[in-house]
């Protein structure tokens, strides 16, 4: 078995592609904490607000609409995000 394949057969995910899961659960999870106030989550994260800003651009993090239209709160839109992020990490265990 090659370097290129999980232990299943599908292919293994790169180093860029684990290092932006993670990157992404930890920048949702403190955003999340912060009740998305990006001054303190650049503080928790010892990052520069600029660096949290790039970030959400780059690993598609969007704030969650105030006021839901399918009815959540923002808390429990917010818990659905953070499952989704662990549901495609361990997927690409798997």
């Amino acid at each position: 078995m090659g370097l290129a394949q999980a232990e299943n057969g599908s292919p293994a995910k790169t180093l860029r592609e684990v290092r932006a899961s993670v990157e992404r659960e930890i920048i949702l999870a403190a955003l999340g904490r912060h009740g998305w106030k990006i001054a303190a989550t650049a503080t928790e994260l010892n990052i520069s607000r600029s660096t949290i800003y790039k970030q959400m651009t780059e690993l598609g993090l969007r704030k969650p609409s105030p006021s839901p239209k399918n009815g959540k709160t923002l808390k429990e839109a917010l818990e659905d995000a953070e499952r989704g992020v662990v549901m495609a990490a361990l997927e690409g265990h798997r």
